[in-house]
């Protein structure tokens, strides 16, 4: 995955129920992961769970995961990308890693 790229680490440990999140200590740095974001039922607490971990006293950086399906991105992805910049106003830089690109 890449939390695992950047982490630089063969493995970690992950969330077993999805809206969880995922934080895992390395270095200097704190990773943190929400999945779930995907799914309608789930969606809202884990925003809940992101805009809470962007509380606390730390510098971030916000990674967005997309997949793109016949020249565009999912549906949801973008729900998604709006609900998460509307729980953590973080302007207009952020990356974006487009998955699985068909």
């Amino acid at each position: 995955t890449v939390l695992r790229l950047m982490m630089k680490k063969p493995t970690f440990s992950h969330p077993n129920s999805p809206g969880a999140l995922f934080k895992e200590v390395c270095g200097n740095y704190v990773y943190l992961e929400a999945p779930g974001l995907a799914n309608t039922s789930l969606r809202k607490q884990a925003a809940r769970t992101i805009s809470a971990a962007l509380r606390q006293d730390s510098r971030y950086i916000i990674l967005f995961v997309v997949t793109v399906e016949s020249g565009r991105v999912r549906h949801e992805d973008t729900e998604m990308l709006e609900l998460v910049l509307k729980a953590a106003p973080i302007g207009q830089n952020y990356p974006v890693v487009i998955n699985k690109v068909s």
